[in-house]
């Protein structure tokens, strides 16, 4: 069930599904890219870990925070494909904070895509890295795909990023893709929500939702 705050900003409506603070599990790997000239690709090591994942949406004044966390975990621990979000909770325990990315979603209506939305993201990584985003949003799925990237010295250049987002029965799953210039990243996961949005600060400006069928077509 998806819960409307009386008080949501029509320019973040469509995004409803999304708000709140959502915990599950995940498995992510991080590979050698095989255009890295010192890795052979047929020997290419994968490292496939187990993580625990934490996303958080806040309504910020016309726009939705976004704050994801991925946590490093014990070794030694057999989830597959079909275990419980909260069994895999259980089953894990947090070592230390793999990645940590806080990020700012504004959505923009597009004569190019009358039966959704199209989103424009910034985001802050806790890498060094400092991305801006582009997507859609058709339902209860979001597409982005990175479109500029900038990082500090210390960190790996990032040169092509997507991320999928998608809730079904309730829960919310991830698919995530990040390359950089000589490794990839990939993150799949499944999360529940434990708590609703934080209340939102009312408006001045009449209700919230009124004008909601321009992004619905009701």
């Amino acid at each position: 069930m998806i819960n409307i705050p009386d008080n949501l900003p029509l320019a973040v409506a469509p995004l409803t599904f999304l708000l709140g603070t959502w915990q599950g599990w995940g498995v992510f790997t991080d590979t050698p890219s095989e255009t890295n000239e010192n890795v052979n690709s047929a020997n290419v090591p994968v490292n496939v870990s187990h993580c625990l994942l934490e996303y958080d949406a806040q309504v910020i004044d016309d726009c939705l925070r976004v704050t994801r966390t991925v946590w490093n975990t014990q070794d030694g621990v057999t989830l597959d494909n079909e275990t419980p979000v909260w069994e895999g909770v259980n089953a894990l325990r947090r070592t230390s904070i793999a990645w940590q990315s806080t990020a700012y979603w504004t959505i923009i209506k597009h004569p190019n895509y009358p039966d959704g939305v199209v989103i424009q993201a910034f985001a802050t990584a806790n890498t060094g890295n400092v991305t801006l985003w582009n997507g859609t949003a058709k339902g209860p799925r979001v597409q982005l795909t990175l479109d500029t990237s900038a990082a500090v010295a210390s960190a790996r250049t990032l040169e092509y990023g997507q991320q999928m987002l998608g809730m079904a029965e309730s829960d919310l799953f991830l698919v995530e893709t990040l390359q950089f210039t000589d490794s990839e990243l990939t993150l799949s996961g499944r999360l529940t929500k434990v708590a609703e949005a934080d209340p939102i600060e009312l408006l001045s400006d009449g209700p919230a939702l009124a004008g909601y069928a321009e992004f619905t077509g009701e």
